[in-house]
């Protein structure tokens, strides 16, 4: 399966290295992609891209960022672009 991550903290990579562990592909999306390089070396399996990239990855759509930036990871994916997925919040 196919999982697209909405959200770079620890919690977003965690999911990230735990669907990967169990065969599956997973791309976080993220605002900052820089910020996740050093990780990503030690994590060469975890795609990284935009939200709305995530989104358009995804068969499942997680979000994982704080309660308080789900408006604004939310805004970051648009509607088209998550139309066939599933949001987990």
């Amino acid at each position: 399966m196919k999982i697209g991550i909405l959200g770079s903290g620890d919690v977003g990579k965690t999911l990230a290295q735990g669907f990967i562990k169990h065969n599956h592909e997973a791309l976080i999306g993220t605002r900052e992609t820089a910020k996740l390089e050093e990780w990503q070396a030690k994590n060469p399996k975890v795609r990284l891209g935009t939200p709305a990239d995530a989104a358009r990855f995804g068969d499942t759509i997680l979000l994982a960022v704080k309660g308080s930036a789900t408006s604004a990871h939310t805004l970051l994916v648009p509607i088209s672009s998550a139309a066939s997925t599933l949001l987990i919040r």
